[in-house]
């Protein structure tokens, strides 16, 4: 819900309205990709960019690291799917599409280009499932996981693991610190806010704030300051004013206990 095109009594009307189809409602600034694409679309933008780099660049690679990564995503921040296994059902083109928007949506900020990789993919026509080949490769053009599960290059079945070559914690730090710059922003009211977006929204049984919390601010804190000295002083990994100084809202979000 955009609340400043609405009225006190319009936007009370659809806050009830929702409540009565037993739907929760999130007031959120006009803005590109909104709440729930403004976090989850630079994630996976972030995941092509590691994966580019920890792969280097070498497609026999590629989808042992993709799977690391997807592995680690789904053990240690409970996701039901890594940002691989999303792209690849959800379509590259559509991932691409998105974040085109809030590139150009944010006067083409450095910070949310298109990771080189995921525009590689889309160009070749590697779009994930509908396609038979993404990130992962695939046996047929159905788009259901259980019917046309990940295969690796030698058409193997991808096999998630229990001990990945990957800490989730490096891609946490990037959704955590563009939560808070939405924050900063007054995209949504609150933190707990965004939290409901990406727990009602993409099914993430916790959310990003909370997980923070979980892995600890010094570590959100340090992972990015470790992304700046490797990457040269990337904007991607730049933390936001309220991450290095955290309000007490943001910090009873973060605390918050599962009801």
């Amino acid at each position: 819900i955009v609340p400043e095109a609405l009225d006190a009594a319009v936007l009370d009307a659809v806050m009830a309205f929702l409540d009565d189809l037993k739907k929760t409602g999130v007031q959120c600034r006009d803005s590109p990709g909104f709440a729930v694409n403004r976090i989850l679309v630079p994630m996976v933008n972030e995941a092509f960019n590691l994966l580019d780099e920890r792969s280097g660049g070498k497609d026999a690679n590629i989808v042992a690291v993709a799977n690391d990564i997807d592995s680690a995503v789904m053990k240690e921040m409970g996701l039901l799917m890594g940002p691989f296994d999303l792209v690849d059902l959800t379509g590259i083109d559509t991932i691409c599409s998105a974040a085109e928007v809030i590139y150009e949506g944010f006067g083409r900020e450095p910070r949310y280009a298109l990771s080189p990789l995921l525009m590689r993919y889309r160009d070749q026509g590697f779009l994930g499932r509908k396609a038979g080949r993404g990130v992962y490769y695939y046996a047929n053009h159905h788009n259901d996981p259980d019917l046309n599960p990940p295969l690796d290059a030698e058409r193997m079945g991808i096999v998630r693991t229990d001990s990945p070559a990957f800490d989730s914690t490096e891609l946490l730090a990037v959704v955590v610190n563009e939560c808070c710059r939405a924050v900063e922003e007054g995209l949504v009211r609150e933190p707990a806010d965004i939290e409901l977006c990406m727990e009602l929204g993409t099914r993430w049984p916790r959310g990003p704030f909370r997980l923070a919390g979980e892995a600890g601010l010094d570590r959100i804190r340090a992972e990015l300051q470790e992304r700046l000295k490797i990457t040269g002083d990337n904007s991607r990994y730049r933390p936001c004013g309220l991450l290095l100084d955290p309000d007490a809202a943001l910090l009873e979000c973060m605390s918050r206990k599962e009801e």
